[in-house]
């Protein structure tokens, strides 16, 4: 039904001569910050999904799903291992990661999504497919070692599709899942909190969107760098309208012409 509304919409803009182009609406900015009523708290269980519901470009109801993982790279190739879920937390400076080696969560920050102990990962899902081109992430001060205590706020973003029903979380620890979630790679730098925009250039799409603590060589087990830790705030999404098939737009077309005509038929 959703891709029917949006095959109308560029129908009815092609016959009325305004560039039904495939070009995407004004972004639309998902907030996943706020008031938790279920599964609140710093740690729960692992491998729960949290549905967020919003409105698209086109004022249809759209929804993400998101759960949380965790992986262990290898501190001289950077290979992630050991994929385990881990438990989305949800507070009102966005959703972080609480992974099974980190307790509650309580301590030095853990809560965030880093890449201090293991490197986190956020897996949002939505229903259709979308361009994402930025997040908000609230950056997070840990202590570690040498580097003492101060905040950076490396990422790493993936785009992809997956063919996994949206009802279903995918699997990290399944190989083709995950590499179908994580097509694309995208390294955004910065230590300070705010708006990170990405894929502007290269203009992505998918139905997957990966967020991680920098996986990058630099960054393992904050070694070469500070460890990153953020909370995700919100995501800047454009879902596409699609450009009408070339009869689809020549019926609509036909049908409005007979009505034009019907219309103006003299009456016997």
């Amino acid at each position: 039904m959703r891709q029917f509304f949006r095959v109308m919409v560029a129908a009815v803009a092609a016959c009325l001569a305004v560039p039904a182009a495939p070009a995407l609406a004004a972004p639309v900015t998902i907030s996943l910050g706020g008031t938790c009523t279920t599964s609140c708290g710093l740690d729960g269980t692992d491998g729960i999904a949290r549905v967020f519901s919003f409105t698209d470009n086109l004022g249809l109801s759209s929804s993400a799903r998101v759960t949380a993982w965790s992986a262990t790279p290898n501190v001289l190739t950077g290979a992630l291992t050991n994929w385990r879920t881990a438990f989305v937390n949800y507070a009102g400076d966005g959703l972080g990661i609480t992974n099974q080696d980190e307790g509650t969560g309580a301590l030095n920050n853990q809560a965030a999504i880093d890449n201090l102990t293991g490197t986190d990962f956020l897996v949002i899902r939505f229903d259709d497919n979308v361009t994402v081109t930025g997040a908000t992430l609230n950056a997070f001060a840990m202590t570690a070692g040498l580097w003492g205590t101060g905040r950076d706020a490396d990422a790493s973003f993936f785009i992809g599709t997956s063919t996994v029903p949206f009802a279903t979380s995918i699997n990290m620890a399944d190989t083709a899942q995950r590499l179908s979630a994580m097509t694309h790679y995208i390294e955004a730098s910065g230590d300070t909190s705010g708006l990170r925009e990405f894929n502007a250039g290269t203009r992505y799409s998918g139905n997957t969107l990966v967020i991680a603590a920098s996986v990058s060589e630099a960054n393992r087990w904050g070694l070469v760098d500070r460890p990153d830790a953020f909370k995700v705030a919100s995501i800047r999404v454009e879902y596409p309208v699609p450009a009408p098939e070339p009869a689809a737009v020549g019926l609509f077309g036909l049908g409005v012409l007979a009505l034009g005509v019907r219309r103006r038929k003299p009456k016997a």
